[in-house]
């Protein structure tokens, strides 16, 4: 690309312009599913026969994974449209900016801090997911007292919770949250109102 070029749509591929293409026919496409069933049908193939177009080109790079994002995006939305049980993302929707791009093919999102970096990004995802309309869930990854209890923050914002990674391992190193008749009940004390577990001390 060169600075002041114009950009001009065009059925041959561009490894440009087939980039804006590919990414507006599969916005149309999960746009027009909501309105009517495979409504975005034909769209969701344009943005398929480009990816194709790009895996064979001299450009090949990132179009396997657009690939597969076009083929599983709309296989996805198919299988909400059947199933009588909310589908829930979970590697689709790993920070905020994932959100906008699947509400349309999930019912809703599964927050993991320890994968969308903080309690701030977590809050950011439970207010996007809402404006959409989405069910919320905190789930989390095997892990320590000190995730568990940061993402136990935000449970009072959120539909449902799996939070137990602490409990699959005999080392923690910490006492935080705890589960009590199947409620998570917040330690007391500053800040996540940790305490360090002193016989696990040779942990650290």
């Amino acid at each position: 690309y060169t600075k002041g070029q114009s950009l001009t749509f065009s059925p041959m591929f561009s490894p440009l312009t087939s980039v804006l293409d590919y990414y507006a026919n599969l916005f149309i496409a999960t746009e027009l599913d909501t309105w009517d069933y495979l409504g975005g049908d034909s769209y969701f193939v344009k943005s398929d026969k480009i990816t194709n177009s790009g895996r064979a080109s001299n450009y090949s790079r990132g179009w396997e994974n657009r690939k597969k994002k076009s083929t599983k995006l709309k296989e996805t939305i198919e299988l909400r449209k059947k199933s009588s049980l909310p589908i829930i993302a979970d590697e689709n929707s790993i920070t905020s900016k994932d959100i906008p791009n699947i509400e349309n093919a999930f019912d809703g999102i599964n927050i993991k801090l320890m994968k969308c970096g903080s309690i701030e990004e977590g809050k950011r995802m439970i207010y996007l997911a809402r404006k959409h309309d989405m069910k919320i869930m905190l789930g989390c990854m095997v892990e320590s007292s000190i995730g568990i209890t940061a993402a136990a923050q935000l449970a009072g914002e959120v539909d449902a919770v799996d939070l137990d990674g602490n409990l699959l391992i005999d080392n923690d190193p910490y006492s935080g949250v705890k589960v009590k008749d199947g409620r998570l009940v917040l330690p007391k004390g500053h800040g996540l109102g940790l305490s360090l577990i002193s016989n696990e001390e040779d942990l650290l």
